[in-house]
């Protein structure tokens, strides 16, 4: 679609740019990583904040965070953009949520955009198109 190509044009991705998911709900996290491919991203999947650390460390090329606020476990996700700023100070990270308030932007790291649910997945595309495309 023509809408897509302009997109590609004003924000070339970088050659497979990788953005890491992080979404416990497995049907919304398929939908964001198959809507990320369609526009030319390559996809980490990761259910859990601590799946998704032991990823960044690894070492693994990661070029923006797409996190959910509420993940199970004991991290959510604010803690891990967190930890993820003090592992790579540069990475755009884009959080969402439906519940979180952003009022509560004190807690936003550096480099981070804050999209409310329900959101369009071609949207969050847009979005991290422009955001590695300036990193």
């Amino acid at each position: 679609d023509t809408r897509e190509n302009v997109m590609r044009q004003m924000h070339p991705i970088p050659e497979g740019a990788m953005i890491l998911v992080v979404e416990d709900e497995a049907l919304i996290g398929t939908m964001i990583a198959d809507a990320l491919e369609e526009q030319g991203f390559e996809v980490f999947l990761a259910s859990n904040a601590a799946d998704a650390l032991r990823y960044i460390e690894s070492g693994a090329k990661v070029d923006a965070l797409f996190t959910d606020i509420h993940l199970p476990g004991g991290m959510d996700g604010s803690e891990l953009a967190s930890r993820v700023r003090e592992l790579r100070p540069d990475m755009p990270i884009v959080y969402a949520s439906g519940q979180w308030n952003p009022t509560d932007r004190n807690r936003l790291v550096s480099r981070s955009v804050f999209l409310s649910k329900p959101y369009d997945p071609r949207d969050a595309g847009s979005l991290l198109m422009r955001l590695v495309a300036t990193h």
